[in-house]
């Protein structure tokens, strides 16, 4: 019978993963290949992504003024930036006070 092997988590990296990591990284790079070896250094957290400033952006903004919280709830790769995929959840009024916010109406 046949055991399934567990993924590996990529959310619990240790330092000694990374120091694994990084040295099969640089096996790579000296035989040539540099891809494999950014990817690598990536996937272990080695390197990381610039992060997108999301608290500075107008609607972050405009959702401090209207008292509705973005909560992070992860992060998009794309071009060597992680842009974070944020979450609303509130009370209908402070939604529609957002939107008022958004218009640059007065916040009740």
């Amino acid at each position: 019978m046949s055991q399934q092997k567990e993924l590996f988590n990529y959310g619990e990296i240790k330092d000694e993963h990374k120091d694994a990591a990084d040295e099969c990284a640089n096996i790579l790079q000296n035989m040539n290949h540099p891809e494999l070896a950014e990817l690598i250094r990536k996937q272990f957290k080695i390197i990381e992504n610039k992060k997108f400033d999301f608290k500075d952006h107008p609607f972050a903004k405009a959702a401090e003024q209207a008292e509705v919280f973005c909560s992070v709830q992860g992060f998009v790769s794309d071009n060597e930036i992680d842009y974070p995929v944020i979450g609303i959840t509130e009370d209908v009024r402070k939604i529609m006070n957002l939107y008022k916010c958004i218009k640059n109406d007065s916040v009740e």
